[in-house]
């Protein structure tokens, strides 16, 4: 049994190790709080980043955003590519973990995600940005 827990944990070691490079890694974190990692591929749009979160919790959703000081960053359903869109606005995309940890930015759910009725994790008055590209 123990080789087999063995074999189990090196294989989902090396899975995950290999995720990160064709992968970008983004916590979301819904109105209620409750968040979880979620990969979405690096080549991909921002079209394919909706539908890969969408999938995921088996509903379409309303839109993703970012913050930064203050500032909100609409992520919109086009054809940009992902790697692009970050690299054009790094202040909204800084890792929310410290070294040595993989980087992981954080993503929030547009309006009520999960049926609550609690506010949205955007409290205060956001200032909406256009995104550069």
């Amino acid at each position: 049994m123990c080789d087999l827990l063995n074999k189990y944990e090196t294989n989902l070691r090396t899975y995950m190790d290999a995720m990160w490079g064709p992968y970008i890694f983004f916590e979301i974190t819904k109105c209620c709080g409750y968040s979880q990692f979620i990969p979405a591929y690096r080549d991909g749009t921002l079209k394919d980043l909706h539908r890969a979160f969408s999938f995921h919790f088996g509903f379409k959703i309303d839109g993703l955003l970012v913050k930064h000081d203050g500032c909100v960053l609409d992520i919109l359903s086009e054809d940009m590519l992902l790697k692009d869109f970050i690299r054009l606005n790094p202040d909204f995309f800084k890792p929310i973990y410290p070294l040595p940890a993989k980087v992981v930015y954080n993503i929030y759910f547009v309006g009520s995600c999960c049926g609550c009725t609690d506010a949205p994790v955007i409290n205060e008055e956001p200032v909406i940005m256009e995104p550069i590209g």
